[in-house]
């Protein structure tokens, strides 16, 4: 245990038993998210976009882990706007377990690409969420990593839009980093966009069609929670 640790000891979010930010008793307890087609949002085993969902530069399947609520929500709202950055490894410890037992992308090589922040807010911020946990789930899934995105502009918070401008919020903001593009095409990866929380998938979205453009074959998108 760190002086910080012994100073300022992690507690559990939910009920506040010591030793970590999630207890085993609570973590349990949290529901997990539905699996559902990332277009109609209807039914999909696995999370795959059903056939007739299917667009060309549209994404292939999303999988959600757990519902945003509860101590998933408490967690990533700590993480956003009280900037508590260790949490990232506990959450990537969860989502991985969950992922390990479901056996998702099981015998694919796999590049994880996290959605970006803009240049500015993740110089404010000090971290991007979706990059910290994302490494946590490629070192432990032995996937690659790679930030192959990045935001050409800022946007206004998601938070608060309806579904249709949301969409537009992020309409054209993501584009393929020139120093690591290549990895796209050179590569028969299944890639994996990752993003703290699902709600419309529009950023998702987004990421996908400018991956795809650039030369991805198949992309899922993976949340932490809706």
């Amino acid at each position: 245990m760190g002086i910080i640790d012994w100073v300022f000891p992690k507690k559990c979010l939910e009920c506040g038993v010591g030793g970590g930010y999630f207890c085993t008793r609570c973590v349990e307890g949290i529901k997990k998210a539905k699996e559902k087609c990332p277009v109609c949002a209807q039914y999909s085993y696995g999370g795959k976009t059903h056939r007739s969902c299917g667009q060309k530069w549209g994404m292939d399947g999303v999988v959600t882990i757990y519902r945003y609520e509860g101590v998933t929500r408490k967690a990533i709202l700590k993480l956003k706007y009280n900037f508590v950055s260790e949490l990232t490894d506990e959450l990537g410890l969860m989502m991985t377990n969950e992922l390990k037992k479901s056996g998702f992308m099981k015998g694919e090589k796999v590049i994880l690409v996290p959605v970006p922040l803009y240049g500015p807010r993740m110089r404010w911020r000090g971290f991007n969420q979706a990059a910290e946990i994302g490494k946590v789930i490629a070192r432990e899934m032995c996937w690659n990593y790679a930030e192959i995105l990045e935001r050409r502009k800022a946007t206004e918070s998601q938070t608060g839009l309806d579904k249709k401008n949301r969409q537009k919020n992020v309409r054209g903001v993501f584009q393929i980093n020139p120093r690591s593009g290549s990895e796209l095409t050179a590569s028969d990866c299944v890639v994996v966009v990752f993003d703290d929380v699902w709600t419309t998938g529009a950023t998702m979205r987004e990421c996908t069609e400018a991956l795809k453009r650039g030369g991805a074959k198949e992309v899922w998108g993976l949340s932490l929670a809706s």
